[in-house]
């Protein structure tokens, strides 16, 4: 592939039993259940744990994550993420952090099998914290402002991790990031026509004319550049 193709994301696609050999393979668990969480890019798995070779604990509870095709790519960015939580956990933030492999690493690009051909993944084990999905909460000004409160000490807690390849997380074209939202303009097509497409248009328009002039001028968030 030349350097001015981009490379095609393919969302991983393992099955439940693919799922339970990873975990006993990599980290000597033995998955007792298995269910699929919500993603996007990548592939969630939460996980219950019978017992594990090495402790024989019982009933632990695990999120098995498997990264796309092209973040996969990326090392340095999944470390620094996996970095970044394993910060905010050490600083009291209730943040997901990774379980080592039976080697001791942190993540593990794994070769998997898809049918047709083989991909390759990385391959994440992070503890799980219960809760609610923001989506699955009913939404109204207190939600919201305890969510804005929540994000606001994530960013002060991140604003002291250091790390020798922070930079990774910089990444002009995300679009997740809040910076980009006239990159999303060329998505409006999948909106039909009304007021909540109005809304959009109305926003992405305020954005280019109001904050992109002025981007420099903004404090960069550490916080956003995590999102993946």
């Amino acid at each position: 592939m030349s350097s001015s193709e981009k490379a095609v994301l393919i969302k991983p696609a393992l099955t439940e039993a693919q799922v339970v050999e990873l975990a006993e393979r990599l980290y000597g668990l033995k998955a007792s259940n298995v269910q699929p969480m919500p993603s996007y890019d990548d592939q969630n798995f939460h996980i219950l744990v019978s017992e594990t070779q090495a402790t024989r604990d019982h009933s632990q509870s695990y999120v098995v994550k498997v990264m796309n095709t092209v973040d996969s790519e990326d090392a340095d960015l999944i470390e620094a993420q996996t970095r970044a939580m394993m910060f905010l956990s050490e600083k009291g933030f209730p943040s997901p952090t990774p379980i080592p492999t039976i080697d001791g690493k942190i993540m593990s690009l794994e070769t998997i099998d898809c049918g047709e051909q083989s991909k390759t993944h990385m391959v994440r084990l992070l503890t799980y914290l219960p809760g609610i999905p923001l989506s699955e909460t009913p939404i109204g000004p207190q939600i919201l402002y305890k969510t804005g409160q929540t994000l606001a000490r994530m960013n002060q807690v991140l604003a002291e991790f250091q790390h020798p390849i922070l930079k990774s997380l910089q990444r002009p074209d995300f679009l997740w990031k809040l910076s980009n939202i006239h990159l999303l303009n060329k998505y409006l097509y999948t909106l039909e026509e009304g007021s909540d497409r109005q809304i959009v248009e109305q926003i992405i328009q305020q954005f280019q004319e109001v904050i992109l002039p002025n981007l420099c001028r903004f404090r960069q968030s550490k916080s956003s550049s995590l999102l993946a």
